[in-house]
């Protein structure tokens, strides 16, 4: 009797709906969007430029090359051959310095009326250094309205990390040290060029999630994007 009365007065009480969100941050002249509905399914990118969309539990990234057509390939499969020409360029062991990055807590602060925290994460100055390096500073919000948009920023780093290995040596404490910073909620600034613009709840049309052209291979899509391979070449410093 008990347990039928508990389930009806749960039955009473409304579900908190997952809602869609849209956020939207300044990048200098560009404005990198980030979507994600309430079935799991976002996009992250700059129009015209290229999208990384997750759609159905795959990830797939988009180029645009200027004057080009969209290509798609899934990102797994990219990364993995991304990591591998990485490795054939990696320097021997103690060529160069190898850093130690540091994550360090900076306090509280408001970012366009969102309370966050500022931390600050790079390599930390070595003894004799005569030009070290400059740490980047990131406020992270821990706003549970913003949480979905922090989950994609969060799986693209952990997606991209696998990269960084040929040049940063595992020693520095690079890769445990970013995850560590992606897990505490979403960005709402980096430093001075990157900022939450806006964020709004209105439903997404569906067909944002859609891929723009049918899915090649991580080779053809590499080759693609060469200048003169059909794609017309990109810029990828020009990404985030």
């Amino acid at each position: 009797m008990m347990l039928r009365l508990l389930a009806a007065i749960l039955a009473l009480v409304p579900a908190q709906a997952l809602a869609d969100v849209t956020a939207r941050y300044s990048m200098g002249k560009d404005v990198l969007t980030v979507e994600v509905d309430d079935g799991g399914n976002s996009r992250l990118g700059i129009e015209g430029m290229f999208s990384l969309i997750r759609r159905d539990g795959y990830d797939y990234v988009v180029m645009i090359p200027p004057g080009g057509e969209a290509k798609v390939t899934e990102l797994g499969a990219l990364m993995q051959i991304m990591a591998g020409a990485m490795q054939d360029q990696k320097p021997p062991a103690g060529m160069f310095p190898e850093p130690k990055f540091a994550l360090v807590l900076k306090g509280d602060v408001t970012v366009g009326g969102r309370a966050g925290t500022l931390w600050s994460f790079g390599p930390m100055a070595q003894p004799g250094d005569p030009k070290p390096q400059r740490a980047i500073e990131l406020t992270m919000s821990a706003d549970p309205a913003l949480a979905p948009v922090g989950e994609v920023f969060r799986r693209t780093v952990m997606a991209l990390l696998p990269q960084f290995s040929a040049i940063v040596p595992e020693s520095s404490g690079f890769a445990p040290q970013a995850a560590e910073l992606m897990a505490k909620g979403t960005p709402l600034r980096i430093d001075k060029k990157f900022e939450l613009q806006s964020v709004e709840t209105a439903e997404i049309d569906p067909k944002r999630f859609e891929l723009p052209a049918p899915v090649i291979s991580a080779v053809e899509f590499m080759t693609a994007m060469e200048p003169g391979g059909g794609g017309g070449g990109v810029e990828f410093n020009s990404l985030p």
